[in-house]
Order: structure tokens, then sequence, then C-alpha cells
């Protein structure tokens, strides 16, 4: 059980009596935070559900706070606005457990505990494995499939029974076959007879003039920036297909770089090596004597950290990073997986951090009033870069440092 989900069952236990987690009687904000709280809780609904008076739900809330400290993540405070109760947790108390978290498990966190009916197996009844032939359909079931193969792998899964059961990867539906998942085409608007490697290549050459005109990099012809684009090329089109729900259509812009969905890819990936620069810079300065030696993690002030950004991609994406790893790969009995809601994780954690870089300095002066800011940022920092490296390792891209 990840941090997130022992949180919400403390509360739904304290608050309703019940272990049911997936519904709204609770509000989650994931915005405006610092206003709303991280829960809400509207005074009526909850008197009503569990049969009392006001007094006994004001009760309720004014005894959530020392309530809380033994639960995974204490509340540290409850306010009324309306009729509604809103609860803020403990943030440095959080900061310190998530970041604590990430840094033990490494390339293990999101790591999730999948119960199986049986052993599945992945499959797929596609003979062509030729990028040069294949089609955007069959490109998009193969992608999905090693996908689901690294979340069976990258989860901790039991089973009661011994058979295993085969899961068929398709893009056409057919009477005989195992149960499987079906996959909606990939449609292009400029045709239809596009292959797998004109996608490729495409998005290759468009990776490549994005980094020379956005982001003015210098390019040049060796094999070097050659492998960087091709795996770039690789990545866009992955997000681009990945990114929309298995049972929809995607829609390709093949000759519209500035309006398709791959250039998600580049935002992702400029921000990964954004991270990685960051990290590299703080270690230069420490070699060069400008910056002390990172402290250990027992000895970092979380309470320092008090820019919106910072908290929303701890609680918002690093805390909750496990329960989108679950949510991706926990119906795959039933044939029904969320690989899209890791896309549009990754790419809001990315969305976020990069407001946060452009307005907060994040390598400081070298002063001594300033380290501890420095100090719990760079662990913040470092956590992302953690998170982000998973996510990427799932849909089968390679993190970039350049």
């Amino acid at each position: 059980m990840d941090i997130h989900e022992g949180f919400l069952l403390n509360l739904y236990n304290y608050l309703l009596g019940v272990e049911d987690i997936n519904n709204n009687i609770i509000k989650k904000h994931i915005r405006k935070l610092d206003q709303l709280g991280e829960f809400s809780v509207n005074a009526s609904v909850l008197a009503r559900l569990n049969h009392c008076t006001d007094s006994d739900v004001s009760h309720i809330f004014e005894s959530i706070t020392t309530a809380s400290r033994n639960w995974i993540l204490p509340i540290a405070k409850c306010a009324t606005i309306r009729d509604t109760y809103h609860l803020y947790v403990d943030r440095p108390f959080t900061y310190k457990l998530v970041v604590s978290c990430v840094i033990k498990n490494g390339r293990g966190y999101g790591t999730c505990n999948l119960s199986l009916k049986q052993p599945l197996s992945v499959c797929t009844d596609l003979i062509n494995e030729n990028v040069s032939t294949m089609s955007l359909s069959e490109l998009r079931a193969i992608l999905i499939k090693s996908v689901i193969d690294r979340l069976l792998s990258f989860s901790h899964s039991s089973a009661s029974n011994s058979n295993t059961v085969d899961i068929n990867i398709t893009c056409k539906a057919k009477k005989g076959t195992p149960k499987g998942i079906v996959c909606a085409p990939v449609l292009s608007r400029e045709s239809n007879e596009l292959k797998a490697v004109d996608l490729y290549n495409k998005r290759t050459i468009d990776m490549r003039l994005m980094a020379e005109h956005k982001y003015g990099l210098r390019v040049t012809s060796n094999s070097g920036w050659r492998d960087i684009f091709r795996k770039l090329g690789e990545a866009a089109v992955t997000i681009e297909i990945l990114q929309i729900k298995p049972n929809r259509p995607v829609i390709c812009n093949f000759n519209d770089f500035s309006s398709s969905c791959s250039k998600g890819a580049s935002f992702i990936l400029y921000n990964c090596a954004r991270l990685a620069t960051l990290l590299k810079e703080f270690q230069r300065k420490v070699e060069l004597k400008s910056y002390p030696e990172l402290p250990d993690l027992d000895k970092i002030d979380f309470s320092v950290l008090t820019q919106p950004e910072e908290w929303e991609l701890a609680y918002g994406y690093l805390l909750q990073f496990p329960t989108i790893i679950n949510n991706c790969i926990k119906d795959i009995w039933e044939c029904s997986i969320r690989i899209h809601n890791l896309c549009q994780h990754l790419s809001a954690m990315c969305s976020v951090f990069s407001v946060y870089y452009q307005r907060v300095r994040i390598l400081t002066e070298p002063r001594n009033h300033l380290f501890p800011f420095l100090h719990a940022r760079i662990y913040l920092i470092r956590c992302i870069e953690t998170v982000l490296h998973n996510g990427l390792y799932i849909l089968g891209i390679e993190p970039v440092s350049q």
C-alpha cells in the first residue's frame, strides 16, 4: 500500500467508517492547495451519511488534527468555508516522508502490489514486427504490449491460481482468440497508407527542427546528434500514441508537428534535461567548494519550501505516482488499462516544474543563509528526476541529459 492510499484509508475510516476510497464524498484537490487544502467535505452531506447532527460533525473535525497524529500523514489544520470543511496536510512532515521514500526506493519507486486471479501472459497476434512495413495501428498494439510487460515486471504481483491466462493485444477483434485488449486504429489526416517507419522518420526531423528553432540548439551532422534525435523521434511517437485511451482512435497530424500531440514528448524530455543540468551544476559547484556537500536527509528543514509549485510537485505528483502506476494496470484482468494516465501525469508534472523553474532561482548565491533553501530544493529536484525517469522507463523512453 502506498502512502497516498494509506492516508485515504485513514481519512475515510475516520470520517465515514468505510474503506471504499473510490468515491467523491471527500473531494480531493489538485490545484489551489494553499487556499482549498488537499481535501474538503460538505458538512451537510457528512451529517446525512453518518446519521448525526451538525454539532456532531463539528466535533469530528475539531478532533481530526489530534486523531490524525497516528495516521500515515497528519492533518495540520482544518478550516471552514461556508458549509464545507477543508483539510490541510502537515507539509514539512509529508515532504520528508515522500522524499525519504523516493530516495530509498530509487528506480523501484512507484512499484505497486498487484492482486491477480491467475498469472498473466501478455501476447499479440501480430506477425509483422518490421517497422518498415508495419502499420501505425500495429505499432500501437506493440507499444501497448511492451508497456504492459514493463508494468507487470515493475509490480509485485500475486495470484491465487497457478494456471496462466493469456491477454491478447490486437488491433482487430477476432473470434476464437484469447481474451484481450482491442486497440482502436491510428489514423492519419494525410494518408492511411503511412507506415510506422514514416512517422518515426518524420518525428525525428521534427524534433531536430524544434531543437534548432525553439531551443536554439546548434546541431551538427555527426553520428552522436543523429542518434540523439532518433531517440527523441521514437519518444515523440511513443507519447503521441500512448497518451490516448487504447479504445479511442489516435488522429495523427503527420505534417503539422505544431498541432500534434507529439510535441508533448519534446516538452517532457526538455524538462528531463533541465533536471539533469540542475543537478550536474549543483555537483560542479560542490566540487568547486562554492556549495557545501548535500547534508543527510534527516538534517534538511523542509519547512523552508513554501512556494506553491513545490508543494504541488511533492504532493500531487511525487506522492501520488505509485497510485498512478497502480491505476494503469490494476484492471488488466478485465482487459482495461490506463497507460494514458501515466503520460498525462508526467506531462502535468513537467508543466508545474517548468513554471517553478522559471519563477524560482533554485541554484542560489553561495551564502550561508540560503543553503537551507538550496538543499531542500535539491532533494526535491532529485525526487522529481527519479519519478520522471521511472515513468519514462515504463513507457520505454530513454531519459535525456542534454
